[in-house]
């Protein structure tokens, strides 16, 4: 690889810059096996055009769809995450996003309580 094609590499990740509306998302109280999700805004706000290479979740109850092509400099994208709501109590889960920029991963995370089933209350009562 030449000293030319490794500077273009850097500049090209220099000028890929991704920017949340939000980076949290809290659902509060949701009720029990509740399909809830959100929608992650974001705009690419680099010079470059910016790929999401892979999302990570920080367990297999959250589901990120992301899009696979690049995003131009100055236009929006969305990453929605589904959160599966069959477990009882607080959550709070991190997704991390790769991307194409200098920086490389960007954190979200979504937070919530999961409340106990109504139907189900007169069994511990």
């Amino acid at each position: 690889m030449s000293l030319a094609s490794c500077i273009d590499n850097k500049k090209i990740y220099q000028n890929t810059v991704i920017k949340f509306e939000n980076s949290v998302h809290d659902f509060k109280n949701v009720q029990y096996k509740d399909k809830i999700e959100t929608v992650f805004v974001f705009k690419n706000i680099g010079v470059n055009k910016l790929f999401i290479t892979k999302v990570k979740v920080s367990c297999g109850c959250t589901i990120p769809t992301w899009p696979n092509y690049g995003i131009k400099p100055g236009e929006s994208g969305s990453i929605k995450v589904v959160y599966d709501s069959s477990r009882i109590g607080h959550f709070n889960k991190t997704v991390s996003v790769f991307y194409n920029g200098e920086k490389k991963i960007e954190n979200l995370s979504i937070k919530g309580f999961v409340e106990f089933p109504e139907d189900q209350k007169n069994n511990y009562d």
